[in-house]
C-alpha cells in the first residue's frame, strides 16, 4: 500500500515539479562550483581528452554558467521542454564522458562536484549516479512531452 502511494506521488505532476527541483539544485551547485575555478575546470576537462585544446577554456567558462542558469529555470513554469531537453542532453554527454574515460583507463577526477585534484575521482560509481541523473531527466522529460501544453 505505501510502495502505491509513493509511486502515485512519483508520478504525480507535485513529483516531477520536485524531481525539476532536485536537479535544479544538482545543477546549481556543481555549476557554482566549476565558476569559481574555470582554470581548475579547464585541466580536469582537458584530463578526458575529448574537447580540443583550443576550447578547453572556453568550455570551462561557458558549461559552469550553463548549468546555473539550468538550474534556476530548470523548475520554472516556463521554458520546461526546452529546459528538460537541455538537462537530459548534458546528462547525456556527461555520462558518454564520464563512461569513455573508464573504457579507456584514464585516471581522471570526475569535475562534476569539485574542481580539487584527487576529491572525486571517475568509477562505476560514478558512472551509476550520472545514470540516476540521466533516467530523472529523460522521466521529467517524458512528462513533459505527454504534458498537453
Amino acid at each position: 500500500m505505501k510502495k502505491a502511494k509513493l509511486l502515485k506521488a512519483l508520478f504525480s505532476p507535485r513529483g516531477v515539479l520536485f524531481i525539476r527541483i532536485f536537479l535544479g539544485i544538482v545543477f546549481i551547485y556543481a555549476g557554482a562550483i566549476k565558476i569559481n575555478d574555470p582554470q581548475a575546470f579547464a585541466n580536469i576537462i582537458g584530463g578526458y581528452a575529448i574537447v580540443p585544446f583550443w576550447l578547453l577554456n572556453i568550455v570551462a567558462i561557458v558549461l559552469p554558467c550553463v548549468e546555473v542558469l539550468l538550474g534556476i529555470i530548470l523548475p520554472l513554469p516556463f521554458w520546461r521542454r526546452g529546459s528538460a531537453i537541455l538537462a537530459t542532453l548534458l546528462f547525456a554527454v556527461f555520462l558518454a564522458a564520464i563512461t569513455t574515460s573508464v573504457a579507456r583507463g584514464i585516471d581522471i577526477d570526475c569535475g562534476c562536484f569539485s574542481t580539487e585534484v584527487g576529491s572525486n575521482p571517475v568509477t562505476w560509481l560514478t558512472i551509476c549516479r550520472d545514470i540516476i541523473f540521466l533516467i530523472l531527466g529523460a522521466y521529467v522529460l517524458f512528462r513533459e512531452y505527454r504534458r498537453v501544453p
